[in-house]
């Protein structure tokens, strides 16, 4: 079974399933640079709020029971964003205390902004000892979740590619929300 965000319908065999699939507990994954000039998707930039608005659209029509970001620059605040914004409960997963201290104004404010209005804040390890504080993060929200929705260019294996794997491994639906809107640069 796949997912179509064009149509907004879960497929198999080139057919809408009857009956459509609840989406109940959906988590994000993505990147915090994009294209060749590997651009930052700031909280206050025109990339980010492209994505923010098309994840909107995405969860009012999925309308899951909550949404779980792991609450890093780009993607995952801009998913977390998208749920507020469609009032769509969310989980802020922050992989260690102080993790948004170390981000810029704009990603922090809307860092902390975000945390705020998070339905809970859940801190998958307690303080930064190695970069393994992430992949305790992103496998705590597959584990915790039905849906994976990513934001994945190709670009190789990274943190994104690692989760999307990992979420395949426990038959988690992954939908690659990027091979569906191909103009994410251009934004």
């Amino acid at each position: 079974m796949k997912f179509d965000p064009t149509t907004k319908l879960f497929m198999m065999d080139g057919k809408p399933v009857e009956p459509q699939p609840k989406v109940t507990v959906l988590a994000g994954t993505g990147h915090r640079k994009i294209g060749k000039n590997e651009q930052t998707i700031t909280a206050d930039g025109v990339i980010y709020n492209g994505i923010r608005s098309y994840l909107i659209d995405l969860l009012i029509a999925l309308s899951p029971r909550e949404v779980i970001s792991g609450m890093a620059i780009g993607y995952d605040l801009a998913l977390a964003d998208a749920a507020c914004q469609a009032r769509i409960p969310f989980v802020a997963a922050i992989p260690y205390r102080g993790h948004g201290e170390m981000f810029g104004k704009a990603n922090r404010s809307k860092h902390d902004t975000l945390v705020g209005f998070a339905s809970r804040v859940v801190h998958t390890s307690e303080d930064y000892r190695n970069a393994g504080v992430y992949v305790v993060r992103d496998r705590w929200m597959v584990d915790n979740s039905e849906f994976l929705f990513a934001f994945y260019d190709g670009r190789g294996v990274g943190g994104t590619k690692l989760t999307m794997d990992y979420a395949e491994s426990k038959g988690k639906v992954v939908v690659n929300l990027w091979d569906h809107k191909p103009d994410w640069e251009k934004l």
